[in-house]
């Protein structure tokens, strides 16, 4: 009964949504953009690592760096690792993967960097980040974990790797920089 009237559910929210769009199809322009991608050669191989490379940078700034920072230092303690810092950074990863070669490369083609920043996609991450955060935030302050020299290398890294991203670019980008951010270096 129950699976009925999720079914039901389902087919009225595609009624409504195929009745909002006057009763007519759009085209899928994704359809054909992931044949774009292919012949994979070198230099899709070599876009698609800069962009991983530029958009874990990013997603490490938009953050705010500090609740990123934590997290990989915490996961490397082996005392404090645990399911869900690997799952964490093993999800972002893939997504990072996944976004770049997928729509990045397919929209924008080979031979330049990203043009813009698709942070819409990783806002999933961002309860998750700032719920952990919050947690070790004593801790933070009591050990003094901001001086580490792993988070140290963090940041330096992902601000090095934005700030020639952005010379590179010389202000073509579009970039998406939510007001959260700044309420993660108030904590």
């Amino acid at each position: 009964m129950c699976s009925m009237i999720c079914a039901a559910l389902l087919a009225g929210i595609y009624l409504a949504i195929y009745a909002i769009n006057g009763f007519e199809r759009g085209t899928n322009h994704y359809s054909n953009q992931f044949s774009s991608l292919f012949p994979i050669g070198w230099d899709t191989l070599i876009y698609g690592t800069l962009g991983v490379l530029v958009y874990a940078a990013l997603f490490i700034i938009n953050t705010g760096i500090i609740p990123s920072a934590v997290m990989l230092y915490k996961w490397r303690r082996k005392e404090e690792r645990s399911w869900l810092y690997f799952f964490l950074i093993i999800s972002c990863l893939f997504l990072i993967i996944e976004i770049v070669y997928m729509i990045v490369l397919t929209e924008e083609g080979t031979g330049m960097l990203p043009h813009k920043f698709l942070f819409r996609y990783f806002q999933i991450f961002v309860p998750i980040l700032l719920i952990l955060f919050l947690d070790y935030r004593g801790e933070i302050k009591k050990y003094n974990i901001l001086c580490s020299t792993q988070i140290r290398t963090i940041a330096a890294v992902s601000l090095c790797t934005a700030l020639g991203y952005f010379i590179c670019m010389k202000g073509d980008t579009r970039q998406a920089i939510m007001a959260w951010t700044d309420t993660c270096f108030c904590l």
